[in-house]
């Protein structure tokens, strides 16, 4: 329970399962499924835009690619296609004030995770993994600033 958000109700569940026989509500949470993050998460991906156009977009796509938790890289390429050291993937504009602004989805390896970048146009964004909430940092790396 520990490592997932919304624990009161999780613990709730856990305990109807095993002290209740209630099944259905401990299956609701299986992957993340259930949450109110992952329900989120699935909202910005549904809404995500074009990969082309928005600012936010142009400027990933300038740098092409990112430190990702102090691993270095993913490769922002055109079409909405993604490179990254644990296979490919899809990116994309998931902008959709005021829950997720200046974000953008990277989805790799079964997981989606919501890339979120300050206003000002820095190069540094926070990021969630959808599944469990995990949090990370990273920044835009330029092609041209070398290995």
């Amino acid at each position: 329970m520990n490592y997932h958000p919304e624990k009161p109700q999780r613990m709730v569940d856990l305990h109807g399962y095993y002290y209740k026989g209630d099944a259905k509500g401990i299956w609701k949470w299986n992957g993340g499924e259930g949450s109110r993050l992952e329900g989120e998460c699935k909202e910005a991906r549904r809404a995500a835009g074009s990969h082309q156009g928005t600012q936010l977009v142009q400027r990933v796509q300038r740098a092409g690619r990112a430190e990702w938790g102090g691993i270095r890289y993913l490769e922002f390429k055109a079409h909405g296609k993604l490179a990254t050291p644990w296979g490919e993937g899809t990116w994309g504009d998931a902008t959709n004030p005021p829950a997720w602004p200046n974000t953008i989805f990277a989805e790799f390896i079964g997981q989606t995770h919501l890339l979120k970048f300050e206003p000002e146009g820095g190069d540094a964004f926070s990021f969630m993994r959808c599944s469990d909430g995990e949090r990370n940092s990273g920044r835009l790396v330029p092609l041209d600033a070398g290995p």
